[in-house]
């Protein structure tokens, strides 16, 4: 029926009509695809309603198992992707996976996780890799991880690991 896109309208829609063949909105706040639902409702003839139960079943089961797992991995390239441009907010990635920050905060515990663990978890990951690589500087480093200076980086990094992040990177060779 519709398709609204984040992304401005340019100069020529013809494209977008031709291609989706109804009404395209841009400017939107989400990347969205609008369906008639009467043809999701139909019933199929020959249809079986305890098979469609049983793979409904399999279905649910498989989705709670692999849900968790896709979100986190999501969640933390959205950090990867975010962290340059300063510390990522639990709301910038919501808005970015297109959910509310309740939504992925629920999400999150629902998987076993967090938030703010997650980000903690990849920067620090992000950091022995960074300071395990020749020529990076502390300040590139913090930098990279979305730190606001770097001495917020160097707390972080002592806590994570008990020691400063300039004697790792001696240690490890860089």
């Amino acid at each position: 029926r519709e398709v609204l896109l984040r992304r401005q309208a340019p100069s020529d829609l013809r494209p977008y009509e031709k291609l989706f063949r109804c009404k395209v909105t841009f400017g939107a706040n989400a990347d969205v695809l609008v369906y008639e639902r009467a043809p999701f409702e139909v019933t199929l003839p020959g249809a079986n309603p305890e098979l469609a139960r049983i793979n409904d079943e399999l279905i649910t089961r498989h989705l709670a198992r692999h849900a968790g797992q896709d979100l986190v991995t999501r969640v933390r390239a959205m950090l990867l992707e975010l962290m340059p441009q300063g510390e990522p907010s639990q709301e910038k990635v919501a808005e970015r996976l297109h959910m509310s920050s309740r939504s992925l905060q629920r999400k999150l515990v629902d998987s076993g996780s967090g938030f703010r663990e997650l980000l903690a978890e990849t920067r620090r990951t992000l950091a022995l890799s960074y300071l395990s690589e020749p020529g990076r500087s502390v300040s590139e480093i913090a930098y990279l991880l979305g730190f606001s200076d770097v001495s917020t980086f160097t707390r972080a990094f002592r806590r994570w690991t008990g020691q400063p992040p300039s004697r790792f990177g001696a240690r490890s060779g860089s």
